[in-house]
């Protein structure tokens, strides 16, 4: 079953062209991943929405429970990618990546990368977000953030953008509190990445207005 699973996010993407203004592209145009719609839609129907994956998302010991469960969690995650449909059908599933980010201690980097990519994939739903919120979930999250990404598809893309639309100090304030936490707000301010720069920048002025955000900085009054 893992070795399955494994096969499916790669099944579940395609390429498609974007322009680009580096004259050193042959064309102008680059090739970039992009989620395959009418892939993401049968894995939504060959599962009864999910349904039949929602088990196999739960902590597991580390060995080869583990491994399913993060190539689960990979499969789910490349199922809802920029997919509505799917993502309404996983709402009622997401909260079950709470209890895998709260085991931060007993879970492998890999897993937990692998579930915050699905949290970063359901960003724009309530349901994900109120998982973010969740002060318990705040450090494997913020454990995940604080290792630098360089990959195509980074993770903290989708997650601090998603934190800087909610503009929920309360949220900010929780992550703010792990340690590590600034600096790696900080780091990702100052990325050559704008898709991360911009939120990360904005995230940090919110806390810099917030009152909570800097009692949780130590700045005086």
């Amino acid at each position: 079953v893992t070795s399955l699973l494994r096969q499916l996010p790669s099944l579940l993407a395609s390429l498609k062209t974007k322009p680009t203004d580096d004259p050193a592209v042959p064309g102008g145009l680059i090739y970039e991943s992009a989620p395959n719609h009418d892939a993401q839609v049968y894995v939504r129907l060959a599962t009864n929405g999910f349904a039949l994956l929602a088990p196999l998302l739960r902590p597991m010991p580390k060995g080869a429970k583990e491994e399913l469960l993060g190539a689960a969690l990979e499969t789910v995650a490349a199922a809802v990618r920029d997919c509505p449909t799917n993502m309404c059908a996983f709402d009622k599933y997401v909260p079950q990546l709470v209890p895998i980010l709260r085991a931060k201690a007993a879970t492998s980097l890999e897993v937990l990368r692998s579930a915050v990519r699905l949290l970063g994939a359901m960003g724009v739903r309530a349901s994900a977000r109120r998982v973010m919120h969740d002060p318990a979930t705040a450090e494997g999250l913020m454990h995940v953030l604080s290792f630098p990404d360089s990959s195509s598809q980074r993770l903290h893309v989708a997650i601090i953008a998603a934190l800087e639309d909610m503009r929920d100090t309360g949220t900010l304030a929780n992550l703010l509190a792990v340690e590590g936490a600034p600096e790696t707000f900080w780091r990702e301010a100052h990325s050559r990445n704008k898709d991360v720069n911009g939120p990360s920048r904005g995230l940090i002025g919110t806390a810099m207005t917030s009152a909570v955000c800097r009692r949780r900085l130590g700045l005086r009054e």
